[in-house]
């Protein structure tokens, strides 16, 4: 069972730990894989869905590499700030450029 006699990872630290998990690839997985299935055109779905595949692994590349000198020059606050600033231009950028589709059939 869950170790709650301060010995171990306690059972909240556990669930939050599992929720950040569950939460943050909620969104980057839904963007990634269910929308270029719906808003490509089925002659080049496939070629569409790779490409945002590849930006979105490229994205994380360029900011798993640039984390540690970022912190490094500006700390950490300055990072995690950044990280949710880039985190709101994805989302609004998202939700701007999604059409909003309604009964459209699979082929159009």
């Amino acid at each position: 069972g869950l170790n709650l006699s301060g010995r171990g990872p306690p059972a909240i630290m556990i669930l939050c730990f599992g929720l950040t998990f569950l939460f943050s690839n909620f969104g980057p997985n839904t963007t990634t894989f269910m929308l270029p299935a719906e808003v490509y055109p089925t002659m080049v779905r496939a070629t569409c869905h790779g490409l945002s595949a590849a930006s979105g692994k490229l994205g994380a590349a360029i900011g798993t590499m640039a984390f540690s000198p970022f912190e490094a020059k500006y700390g950490i606050e300055a990072v995690l700030t950044s990280c949710g600033v880039v985190c709101l231009i994805g989302a609004a950028v998202t939700y701007g450029f999604t059409p909003r589709v309604v009964a459209v059939e699979l082929s159009e």
